[in-house]
């Protein structure tokens, strides 16, 4: 059965930034959930080759297929070859910017040359394929289903149709200059079909993609790769509020048949100030904007009992559960929908939220009162409570310690509380939080260094390694060629690198079994070489890293080290910023401008300069 299931990293997203569909090879789609991003599934073939559902279109007799993407877009192009005939087929998502408007999937058939038979297979099974399709045909060639959160309505004018087994089959003969479509429209209960020009519909999702890239500001080195990832994170973006969600998928496995299978659907705080920095240095501040007071206004509304993460409309409810029905990617079982991590104390998110509010300001943009108000809040938070044990930023399931990259972002936390002291009318606290701050520090060089070791480690009195360290340099906590700091990277480098991927740690965590390399960690590593000045090794990790994702540039959460393959939710936003991030600082010390972190640069017009101007 193993061999029945696609590479993670050969499905290509469609999305219309409300949700996101998987198209695979063969041109079978093999995840989409609507009206959402975390509404139950229609397709999930890719988390059940057999019993989860699919959408496949493809011509009829034996053929090649090779799928890209158009230029600058979210279009996804497959061209079929067979004896017979080319056809090509284009699929792309839309909607409109209402939380309950229509979202179209749709799928565009065009016979290059000669004359062939194509093949449908309508599978849907709504509910996490917890219920299986009544099929309404409305007129021919509309075929209605009930889903749990409203209506999917299929259009396949043209089309021989005949139910079979719980599917919907269809056959129809295309010839060279015909044009033919398969619509996929989702609407709210008791509302109609709705049909516009898919031609104009299609031109219209072009331009649209094509012109919002064209915003991009950098112009630098890996522009390919920056654009692409770029139009990721709009794909991740929830149009309605503008938050962005972890990954598109649940469940795909950190390690093939293993258990650590998550929940990924959702938005974490701790993406924001990197998400934040990467907007804003592409140049997409409408984006930027709308998440940053996303962020924000999600946390007014909770009366200060904050989570480390939320559902994309700002909801709290991610009450985790399995699915046992389902047979998993490759069997990796559970298949587990929500995420129990939500309730976890995760001190680590105060100097994320804070570190975002800094980047916001250092780009010239005002804090109101609210997010003033919630800053000082937050700031006291982090006095009162960075003595304690928490999970961590891994979400460890293994009970609370002390863990190092915690008392670093509570460090960082206050290290921006001061710099954004004056915006927040707290100067009178400056020396209280400076206080703290030191102590923390102080903290962190006694209980979080190992001599034995040479390196910084994951948790006080510990003698296990963490990737999450790396980022010491990066947000001001230690200078990149402090010797400690230096001696850590480089015990990291010998520990919990293989193959060039980083492993984000190897300790006992409470759970069975193993998992790949963390792609975040590996980029990074490359952002800490970039500071330490160690430009051929920052190359060559990252352009190793790129090739592995070579096919489409799309990444996943982790690569087997071993034989390369992607493993975990996909694609996985945390991954593109880090990416993106780390291009910058590549750019920058080429340039020879990377002195201190780019965070801490952000007023320097050289600064600008370089991420605007063509590689040289």
């Amino acid at each position: 059965m193993d061999g029945a299931y696609d590479p993670i990293d050969s499905y290509l997203p469609l999305g219309c930034m409300k949700t996101v569909a998987l198209l695979g090879t063969n041109g079978r789609i093999d995840w989409l959930c609507v009206p959402r991003f975390d509404s139950p599934s229609v397709f999930a073939g890719i988390l059940d080759r057999n019993q989860g559902g699919h959408f496949t279109v493809a011509v009829d007799s034996i053929f090649s297929c090779r799928s890209t993407y158009v230029a600058d877009t979210n279009i996804v192009e497959t061209v079929f070859e067979s004896d017979n005939a080319v056809v090509k087929v284009s699929d792309f998502m839309c909607s409109a910017d209402q939380a309950m408007a229509p979202i179209y999937l749709v799928r565009k058939i065009e016979c290059l040359s000669g004359e062939e038979s194509m093949r449908l297979i309508y599978s849907p099974r709504p509910n996490y394929a917890r219920q299986l399709p009544r099929f309404y045909l409305e007129r021919e060639g509309l075929v209605r289903i009930t889903l749990p959160e409203g209506e999917l309505y299929l259009e396949a004018i043209g089309w021989q149709l005949s139910e079979s087994s719980n599917d919907l089959l269809g056959t129809k003969r295309i010839h060279q200059g015909e044009v033919a479509w398969l619509v996929l429209e989702w609407v709210r209960a008791g509302e109609q079909f709705a049909r516009p020009d898919w031609q104009s519909l299609y031109e219209q999702t072009r331009v649209f993609w094509q012109n919002w890239i064209g915003k991009i500001s950098y112009r630098g080195a890996y522009s390919d790769v920056i654009r692409r990832s770029a139009l990721v994170l709009k794909l991740l973006t929830y149009k309605p509020t503008g938050a962005i969600v972890a990954a598109g998928t649940t469940s795909l496995p950190e390690v093939i048949g293993g258990s650590r299978n998550w929940d990924y659907r959702y938005c974490w705080l701790r993406d924001s100030s990197l998400a934040l920095d990467s907007m804003f240095s592409l140049g997409f501040y409408d984006e930027g904007h709308k998440y940053f007071h996303w962020l924000w206004e999600t946390h007014a509304k909770q009366k200060r009992d904050f989570q480390i993460m939320y559902r994309i409309d700002g909801g709290k409810d991610i009450e985790e559960y399995e699915l046992p029905h389902l047979d998993g990617y490759k069997s990796s079982r559970p298949v587990r929908v929500g995420n129990a991590a939500a309730k976890q104390l995760q001190l680590d998110i105060y100097g994320e939220l804070i570190e975002a509010a800094y980047v916001y300001r250092s780009h010239g943009f005002m804090l109101d009162m609210v997010e003033k108000e919630l800053v000082r809040y937050m700031l006291d938070e982090v006095i009162s409570k960075w003595r304690l044990p928490d999970n961590g930023i891994w979400e460890v399931r293994a009970g609370t310690k002390h863990y190092v990259y915690s008392k670093l972002m509570c460090w960082c936390a206050l290290d921006r509380g001061i710099k954004l002291a004056t915006d927040l009318g707290v100067e009178d606290k400056i020396d209280a939080y400076a206080a703290v701050r030191n102590e923390i520090a102080e903290s962190i060089y006694k209980y979080g260094w190992n001599e034995e070791k040479g390196a910084f480690t994951q948790y006080f009195g510990s003698n296990a390694l963490d990737a999450s360290v790396l980022v010491m340099p990066q947000i001001g906590f230690t200078k990149a060629d402090d010797p400690k700091f230096v001696s850590t990277v480089e015990a990291i480098q010998k520990e919990l690198v293989e193959n060039g991927m980083v492993y984000r740690y190897k300790g006992e965590d409470g759970l069975e079994g193993a998992e790949g390399t963390f792609t975040l960690c590996t980029f990074w590593l490359v952002s800490a070489l970039c500071l330490m000045g160690r430009e051929s090794q920052a190359v060559e990790i990252f352009e190793a890293t790129i090739k592995r994702a070579a096919q489409h540039l799309i990444f996943s959460e982790e690569f087997d080290p071993k034989t390369n393959e992607a493993l975990g939710n996909y694609p996985q936003a945390f991954t593109h910023i880090a990416l993106i991030s780390a291009a910058l600082d590549l750019q920058c010390m080429r340039a020879g401008r990377l002195t201190e972190p780019r965070r801490i640069q952000l007023k320097n017009e050289d600064y600008w300069r370089i991420l605007s101007r063509p590689d040289t």
